[in-house]
């Protein structure tokens, strides 16, 4: 998405670059969110699934919106260079990622 806005294309171009990689992300994220769902269905004993899942489920749901608080306050920032916004995200979920598999490797399923 971001290497779309650092070419500078033309803006109709651009935009339905992030809108198909937006809907490809969130396709792949409901399908990420149901396997962890699942698996800490399994892993969680059963008097705790339900605090457990609301604690998570709670968690998501504050997260969304402060993400957008501070992309909104970047984006305003960074207004000239857009691209460094998107970038600087990608590393970011790169990292989480690299981690993350660590911890998911440890998990027994």
């Amino acid at each position: 998405m971001g290497i779309s806005l650092f070419l500078e294309l033309p803006a109709i171009v651009s935009y339905w670059v992030v809108t198909v990689m937006c809907f490809v992300a969130m396709g792949v994220s409901t399908m990420f969110v149901v396997q962890i769902y699942t698996l800490v269905q399994t892993q969680t004993p059963p008097q705790l699934v339900g605090k457990i899942m609301a604690t998570l489920v709670a968690v998501a749901m504050c997260g969304q919106p402060i993400g957008q608080m501070v992309y909104g306050i970047l984006f305003d920032v960074f207004i000239q260079e857009t691209w460094v916004v998107m970038f600087v995200a990608s590393i970011a979920s790169i990292m989480i990622s690299i981690y993350s598999k660590r911890i998911f490797q440890k998990l027994e399923i």
